[in-house]
């Protein structure tokens, strides 16, 4: 269900007010994932198969305990039809073999069966059928593992596989898979480390989220996209780097990383998504590579320790508060394509001190600069158009407003209610 990973929504402030509560922002960043997982505990199963000579196979049975359930069989040609599934266990798990259209013999792997290993070393092969894919919640909640090794081969990692495998410690994603699904890994609490490697192209929604111990992660050059909440909630990962290969990185992919102190992003990185990197407390700077063309609403906000941050001139679009409560943001330089000052975008970046407006904007949002207490001086390109309400509310420390246009453009710019700031401040003409 994509609806489960929005769990971080646009900020919505009360304009005619300007009162935000920080509380009301954080709540925002749950990163809750869904422990509503449906699995059938029926153990019914019935599943019926013709041979050429229209011969029927029945198999079922109700006991979930019974051994009898599905006999394990090492020859299974002789019942299974192209295209069809016979589930059965075999070496103590629980698997479906499966012949292809085109003749193939695959094996999915479905639950946990019999087998009560602390390291699983899921085979590659098993009865003839080839491993390539782990099934939507094979392994869920099993808190006996420890270590699962994966084999090359497997192409599909299933949604919540390996969800609230709280002991789990290490994993290495093979590079033959190709999809992995939502919360794969979400919520291992003692996972401290994982390799993925090279061939995988996407690491998937909330792949990893709720890992609070994963203190390292290598992402290889094959991966191009990291979705959304991927690595959402991982407290102690202190470093990242991000390879060429990645073109974006979508929304909360790494939100409440709250120990993450470094990010490098690759050159190939276009996209910035929403909340991408909200609520890193610890983050101090941050370089944006001049392929990025979008940064998205909330992309850095509440970075607290965020002190500088240089935007290209290759962005052009920055979201709506953007770099809202980055408390010790006291230097970004913009890019020279942006058309507007979004909502929020600066709101309540108490120590920034200056800031240049590029002449491409034309319009200042609402409450882009609300409560800038001690923003001193601000440099305005001669295309402003409008200053909407409350864009400079609360700035109480703005002495000097250098305009590059004349004085009788100025007095053409729209500047609605609640900027009294710009009123008593000093306006530079032609600047």
């Amino acid at each position: 269900d994509d609806e489960s990973n929005e769990f971080l929504e646009d900020t919505s402030i009360d304009k005619d007010d300007g009162d935000v509560s920080k509380n009301d922002i954080s709540s925002e960043i749950s990163c809750e994932i869904s422990k509503d997982v449906s699995m059938d505990a029926s153990g019914e199963l019935s599943a019926e198969v013709s041979d050429e000579n229209s011969n029927e196979l029945s198999i079922e049975n109700s006991d979930e305990n019974s051994n009898d359930f599905l006999e394990e069989t090492s020859d299974t040609s002789d019942i299974v039809s192209k295209d069809e599934t016979i589930e059965t266990y075999s070496e103590g798990l629980r698997v479906g073999f499966t012949i292809t259209s085109d003749g193939n013999r695959v094996c999915t792997i479905l639950g946990i069966g019999t087998c009560n290993d602390s390291v699983l070393n899921i085979p590659s092969e098993i009865d003839g059928y080839t491993v390539t894919t782990i099934g939507y919640s094979a392994f869920i909640q099993c808190s006996e593992l420890t270590s699962v090794i994966i084999p090359d081969g497997v192409t599909k990692i299933g949604d919540s596989a390996f969800q609230y495998c709280t002991n789990l410690v290490s994993v290495v994603i093979p590079g033959s898979v190709t999809e992995m699904g939502l919360n794969a890994f979400s919520s291992c609490t003692n996972l401290t480390s994982v390799t993925i490697k090279d061939g995988v192209k996407t690491i998937g929604s909330s792949s990893f989220s709720e890992c609070k111990k994963l203190n390292s992660v290598i992402i290889p050059d094959s991966v191009k996209i990291i979705r959304s909440g991927a690595f959402c909630g991982c407290h102690s990962l202190a470093s990242v780097t991000i390879p060429n290969s990645v073109t974006i990185i979508e929304g909360a992919a790494f939100a409440d990383c709250i120990g993450l102190v470094e990010v490098n992003l690759g050159n190939k990185v276009t996209e910035i998504g929403s909340n991408a990197f909200a609520y890193c407390g610890k983050l101090t700077s941050i370089i944006i590579p001049n392929s990025v063309t979008e940064i998205g609403n909330g992309a850095f906000r509440s970075c607290v320790n965020l002190t500088s941050v240089t935007i290209p001139n290759s962005v052009v679009t920055i979201g709506e508060a953007a770099f809202q409560y980055c408390e010790k943001l006291t230097s970004i330089t913009l890019s020279n394509r942006l058309t507007q000052i979004e909502d929020d975008m600066f709101y309540c970046c108490t120590s920034l001190e200056s800031i240049t407006v590029p002449d491409s904007v034309t319009t200042i949002c609402e409450n882009a600069f609300y409560s800038c207490t001690n923003l001193n001086s601000i440099t305005i390109g001669k295309e402003l158009q409008t200053i909407l309400k409350y864009a400079f509310a609360g700035c109480d420390s703005l002495n000097n407003v250098y305009y590059v246009g004349s004085e009788s453009a100025w007095g053409k710019v729209q500047i609605l209610k609640y900027n009294y700031a710009l009123g008593r401040a000093t306006i530079h003409y032609n600047s």
